[in-house]
């Protein structure tokens, strides 16, 4: 593994702590490649060492962990059952409007023509 001279100053902590190198690895298909990719500063020459890389040679995020699978699905669960439960009650709070809305004018409606009777008013 050759290294090229260091880079200059990034922004990023794991920039700070890696710097860009020939890796090169056995590929059962196509015999020896090599690709240029970043390595954390560290690693000597000659040191195995975990990188991605695509199909054409361009370096990838690794795969995710068993973890972060977890975290992920736990996470968007508890998203879809709180927007759920969220829009049921917005959906509950409307109809309860509705009917009561329509409770009231049919309150009002029994009270025009009861009231009169009962408070010998307009009689």
């Amino acid at each position: 593994m050759a290294r090229p001279p260091p880079p200059h100053a990034s922004s990023g902590s794991e920039r700070r702590h890696a710097t860009r190198a020939t890796v090169r690895w056995t590929d059962p298909e196509e015999g020896t490649r090599t690709a240029t990719a970043r390595v954390p500063a560290h690693v000597r020459p000659g040191e195995p060492v975990h990188v991605w890389l695509d199909s054409r040679g361009r370096e990838v995020l690794p795969p995710v962990d068993d973890a972060s699978v977890w975290q992920y699905g736990i996470g968007m669960g508890t998203l879809a059952a709180g927007s759920t439960a969220a829009v049921l009650l917005l959906a509950h709070r409307a109809v309860r409007r509705v009917a009561l809305r329509r409770r009231l004018e049919e309150w009002e409606r029994d009270w025009a023509r009861t009231g009169p009777l009962w408070t010998h008013r307009g009689v």
